[in-house]
């Protein structure tokens, strides 16, 4: 191992996809992971596949000095599934003992772009976090978004810390809610479908202070918060476009005094504006095809009076 590698962090544990049928994307940065794990001379702890992203951050461990140990139950590697050139190969009675190894073995996570396997290995991992079995970093490798739908679910929920002492992941802020004699925090997302306004925090001096009735209730009162932001948010688009169509009509009315042989009729519709009607003079004037006339931007006439 290189003296600049980090030595709480030797054993890196990755989850990855095991198909080919993979987007080009999410090769490169299977690639490019392994070739950093490789460069700080850390030990690649995987799945020990041979095909996939797992194969392929395998090969590039070892193409720039990693050393790479899988971890394979015996019945996929009876299949020729395990990479023969791994420097140690480890066999399991199944993927649940696979599981459990990369855990034991590995001194963090980093999961990359994968199918069912995959975020099975990545939930397990963060469930331990949570219940306090786990105390070791978990990474997602976000290529091209990947995960943003999982890391816009995972925002969504609401956070729920019953006993602030009993939780060892929240390290300063224990002691802060210690010193602040913080009891209980209830975390809820303040979003709709559409956007995401906050989070409501609450705390409380006692343990176990938000009863399961009073969550749902404050659950619904979160939910109401983000509608009104939410229709507020949607009036404010309106006055945008209001203001905008103010303005498109006063400069029909400067240009009609300037030239009556330019006119348009314009209609305020669903926050937007639409042009029901144009002269023939204006088609003709810009050579515009009769099919395309409804296109027009909205600075049209502010163009015929430059000409």
């Amino acid at each position: 191992m290189t003296d600049h590698a980090h030595p709480s962090a030797r054993r890196i544990g990755v989850f990855a996809a095991s198909s080919d049928a993979i987007d080009p994307v999410y090769r490169q940065a299977a690639q490019a992971l392994g070739a950093a794990i490789g460069r700080q001379g850390l030990t690649l702890v995987y799945g020990g596949g041979n095909i996939g992203l797992m194969g392929i951050c395998a090969r590039a461990v070892r193409e720039y000095g990693g050393r790479v140990v899988g971890v394979i139950p015996r019945r996929l590697a009876d299949l020729d599934l395990a990479w023969k050139e791994a420097d140690e190969l480890i066999f399991t009675a199944d993927l649940r003992d696979r599981k459990a190894k990369l855990e034991t073995l590995s001194d963090g996570f980093i999961a990359l772009p994968g199918g069912p396997g995959t975020l099975d290995e990545l939930f397990e991992v963060l469930a331990l976090k949570q219940l306090g079995y786990l105390d070791k970093p978990v990474v997602l490798l976000n290529a091209d978004g990947f995960f943003d739908p999982l890391l816009a679910f995972l925002g969504q929920k609401l956070v729920h810390i019953r006993d602030t002492q009993s939780v060892p992941e929240l390290g300063r802020l224990r002691e802060w809610c210690r010193q602040h004699q913080v009891g209980s925090i209830l975390a809820l997302p303040v979003s709709t479908t559409e956007s995401h306004f906050g989070v409501l925090c609450l705390f409380h001096r006692q343990l176990f202070a938000f009863s399961p009735s009073t969550v749902t209730t404050l659950e619904q009162l979160a939910t109401d918060l983000a509608l009104l932001l939410s229709k507020i948010e949607s009036f404010q688009k309106v006055e945008h476009c209001r203001k905008k169509f103010l303005h498109i009509q006063q400069s029909l009315q400067v240009l009609a005094q300037a030239s009556r042989e330019f006119t348009a009729i314009l209609e305020f519709k669903s926050e937007q504006v639409a042009w029901l009607h144009l002269s023939p003079s204006c088609a003709q004037l810009l050579e515009i095809p009769e099919e395309r006339l409804w296109n027009l931007p909205s600075n049209v006439f502010s163009m015929l009076a430059d000409r």
